[in-house]
């Protein structure tokens, strides 16, 4: 026979089967509470990670930008404190170089800008001569040429005596005008030659102009 099926069994089994299924209920409650408990404490664990974090990236943030700031401060201090410098070495940098040609065009504006003279050109007479047309009676060209320290003067024609001012003129000459040390005086034949050769050039110079 089965004791399954026997009543008498079933009845003194009944106690132990009851207790049996409150001690599971009891274990699936308890179960149920730690797995809530559980969960619970995860979301407050990460909600505190979170609000840390945020709070975290907002002090890092404060510091960064105190720490820009204070870059900033310091930079506006030195660019103060050096200010008079760097605007003289960016004007120096800024100006333009003068060179010949700004030169030029300074030159040539401050020449255009300067008043006229109100005085009327003389005009070139036909009937004049020209300085190419008249023979030089002197016969060495007028030059810076270096000559002996001590010039003998020429001695007197026709048995005229110079006067003391023509000895004082050449040593005023010899001081300021060392051009004229080469110059010699010339005879009375040679001024009247000279002369005559002007005279002809300038009538020269007339007949061209008329004709």
């Amino acid at each position: 026979m089965d004791p399954s099926q026997d009543q008498v069994y079933l009845l003194q089994m009944y106690p132990v089967t009851l207790e049996r299924s409150a001690r599971l209920n009891m274990a699936m409650l308890d179960y149920n509470a730690s797995l809530l408990r559980a969960e619970q404490a995860y979301v407050d664990e990460t909600t505190r990670v979170e609000e840390e974090w945020t709070s975290g990236k907002a002090r890092v943030r404060e510091r960064l930008l105190e720490g820009i700031e204070e870059r900033r401060r310091k930079a506006r201090e030195e660019k103060d404190a050096d200010g008079t410098a760097g605007d003289l070495v960016i004007d120096a940098q800024a100006r333009p170089h003068i060179t010949r040609k700004v030169r030029e065009k300074l030159a040539a504006a401050t020449g255009n800008a300067s008043p006229k003279p109100t005085t009327p050109l003389l005009q070139p007479n036909g009937n004049s001569l020209r300085i190419e047309d008249i023979t030089t009676p002197f016969p060495l060209a007028l030059s810076s040429v270096p000559l002996p320290p001590s010039v003998t003067p020429a001695p007197p024609v026709g048995g005229r005596r110079k006067g003391k001012g023509t000895t004082q003129s050449q040593t005023l000459f010899s001081k300021g005008y060392p051009s004229f040390y080469h110059l010699t005086e010339a005879k009375e034949g040679e001024k009247d030659t000279d002369l005559g050769e002007i005279r002809k050039a300038s009538k020269r110079r007339r007949n061209i102009a008329r004709g």
